[in-house]
């Protein structure tokens, strides 16, 4: 039985190997960063065989999903993001403690203890803030601030659009963390509601985003989780890196000895700095094959057994 004290952190991944292996790899994170006796990893999943290796390690509970549940949970709008406003309804239904979303392209950086107490005094978090839709710069943001501004829905939807248009100081913040109390749960509610409408005048993959970022900044106190939690959505390239990595590393042992040879706030590094480069300079590596491309698993990590030769 749950209680106000207990502690839920909630996974995603079900369908594509490439998110799969990207919850494996957080999964990794949690036993380095000691979560077992912290709290309870609910993932939602079509595929839970494939974290068995770490059950005996961390407290994991499953919560099954098929294409029906998936499709009923896209709604009529039909909008993967809007499975995880489901997920989280789901979870808060029948619990009462303190909980921690995370996308499966993160990585525990820090211990939790920090972000669980905090969200039992009542705070709320997300990953990090991406500024002011009225400021961005971002051609993404620019357009949701342009839509914003044109007041181009109707019924149910003027209301919420108004609201925002109203609140110039309204924050684009990342939602691939998502920290609250149960207490605070009701927010969820609100979140989907304003997805389904202004994804219906809007069908973007922003808006989810953008509802999270919308009432938990105006409700409540949110805190950024960067320095603990690292979200590395921008390098999609890493999931079939993981693939190899799980492929030939079979034991708890040898994936938490070597899952540091693969981090992807490294690698991502040298992919930025090429995304940076003159277009002229980035259109000539193209052309001689020298462009950026995310290293193979054998030029991270040396054989072992070759070092033994």
């Amino acid at each position: 039985m749950s209680s106000e004290n207990s502690n839920y952190i909630i996974v995603q991944a079900y369908g594509d190997a490439g998110i799969i292996a990207e919850a494996k790899y957080l999964l990794l994170s949690f036993i380095a960063r000691n979560v077992k006796p912290l709290a309870e990893v609910i993932i939602y999943t079509d595929q839970p065989l494939a974290f068995e290796l770490y059950q005996n390690n961390l407290n994991i509970s499953y919560a099954q999903l098929d294409s029906n549940r998936l499709k009923d949970w896209r709604g009529s709008i039909d909008f993967v993001h809007r499975v995880k406003i489901e997920i989280l309804m789901d979870a808060t239904f029948s619990r009462k403690g303190n909980f921690l979303y995370l996308d499966s392209d993160t990585v525990l950086l820090q211990p939790l203890d920090e972000v669980f107490n905090s969200i039992a005094g009542g705070k709320v978090f997300m990953h990090l803030n991406e500024g002011k839709i009225s400021d961005a710069h971002n051609p993404v943001l620019k357009k949701l601030n342009d839509f914003i501004q044109s007041g181009n829905v109707s019924g149910d939807a003027r209301p919420i659009l108004e609201a925002l248009k109203s609140s110039t100081n309204i924050e684009m913040w990342n939602a691939g963390v998502l920290g609250f109390n149960s207490e605070r749960s009701y927010v969820l509610g609100q979140v989907l509601r304003f997805t389904d409408l202004i994804y219906a005048a809007y069908p973007k993959h922003i808006v989810e985003q953008l509802a999270f970022s919308y009432y938990l900044q105006t409700q409540f106190s949110l805190l950024p989780a960067q320095s603990l939690i690292y979200h590395y959505w921008n390098l999609k390239e890493f999931r079939t890196l993981l693939i190899v990595f799980f492929g030939k590393y079979t034991t708890l042992p040898e994936q938490l000895m070597l899952m540091r040879k693969i981090n992807p706030g490294t690698l991502i590094q040298a992919k930025q700095a090429y995304e940076k480069e003159n277009g002229l300079v980035k259109a000539w590596k193209r052309l001689r094959g020298s462009e950026w491309k995310i290293p193979s698993l054998d030029l991270l990590i040396t054989d072992p057994a070759q070092n033994q030769a």
